[in-house]
């Protein structure tokens, strides 16, 4: 998916496990069907290590109550 991702083509995954979800650039938050907040993160293959990506996540998941 990294690869198709870097030539262009657009991804939407839906998940509830942060490790999949930090290979996202964008991630949208949803409650009850509705985007409740987003994080915008760095390209996967940027200085932003893996463990970092799921801190900040982790990090917005407890700040939403999750």
């Amino acid at each position: 998916m990294d690869e198709l991702n870097s030539k262009g083509q657009t991804i939407i995954m839906v998940t509830h496990d942060i490790a999949s979800a930090a290979h996202g650039n964008r991630i949208l938050y949803l409650e009850d069907g509705r985007i409740i907040s987003c994080l915008t993160l760095p390209c996967y293959n940027s200085d932003l290590d893996k463990k970092e990506r799921e801190e900040r996540l982790s990090l917005r998941l407890s700040t939403q109550r999750w």
